[in-house]
């Protein structure tokens, strides 16, 4: 989804994904950018097309981004005024590092899109939407790949009327 979202973004802007759901790699990313161990024009990675870019995880674990303090805020911020579109793909919302991203990226994002298709009464669910909302998120989008439910529509006779 987070993949889709950056190149619909794209076509509209400059767009830059940041992956967080992906386990530490060699690349310089957004922990190494936050440790000061990297610049931006080392971090950022052309994805597909001119105007999607990618910052990956980095050599870091992403509970160190927690740990960077306002560092963490100043990126984001110079990533926002560098693009129209940045979009922050985190993993598992259910798990407890997720959640606590989401607290701490929720004051520089406009929107959050869970992809669960979990009910909408599921307590992990209900916890991350909460989490979002708390942490000042304007907009908190659920979405879901499963196909809606059939409502059966009643048969009437066909009537004119004048």
């Amino acid at each position: 989804l987070a993949r889709s979202l950056g190149r619909a973004a794209a076509l509209h802007g400059r767009a830059l994904l940041v992956r967080l759901d992906g386990t530490a790699d060699a690349h310089p990313g957004l922990t190494d950018l936050v440790a000061g161990r990297a610049d931006f024009t080392a971090a950022i990675r052309r994805e597909a097309g001119p105007r999607l870019n990618l910052i990956g995880r980095g050599r870091g674990e992403a509970s160190a981004l927690l740990d960077g303090g306002d560092a963490l805020g100043l990126t984001f911020d110079a990533l926002g005024e560098a693009y129209d579109w940045v979009i922050a793909s985190l993993g598992d919302g259910f798990s407890a590092e997720t959640r606590s991203m989401v607290s701490a990226l929720g004051a520089w994002m406009d929107a959050v899109v869970i992809a669960s298709n979990a009910e909408a009464d599921d307590p992990r669910l209900v916890g991350l939407f909460d989490t979002a909302e708390a942490a000042g998120v304007p907009e908190v989008i659920v979405a879901q790949d499963r196909a809606p439910a059939e409502v059966p529509m009643p048969s009437y006779p066909l009537r004119r009327s004048a």
